[in-house]
């Protein structure tokens, strides 16, 4: 926030510090939501909660190590080939 702006809140727990940055209790949401953000929050809020704001870990599942074995391998190949 610049120096001397004041947030404007239209509750206690909802304000807007700039233009484009709102700020949800003491969670500020990021100015650019991507695709996969957005379809997390639209899924579940909660697991937007936890992911994102909280910053919770979470535990991989077969489907990503497998997705990202895959995807180095191919970055090899290609890096080998190239």
């Amino acid at each position: 926030m610049g120096v001397g702006r004041q947030p404007t809140c239209t509750t206690p727990d909802l304000c807007y510090t700039t233009p484009t940055m709102i700020q949800l209790g003491e969670y500020k949401l990021p100015e650019h939501v991507s695709y996969s953000a957005f379809s997390t929050y639209i899924d579940c809020g909660y697991q937007y909660y936890l992911g994102r704001l909280m910053m919770v870990p979470e535990e991989p599942s077969v489907w990503s190590v497998g997705g990202s074995a895959f995807h180095r391998a191919t970055e090899l190949w290609d890096l080998e080939n190239a």
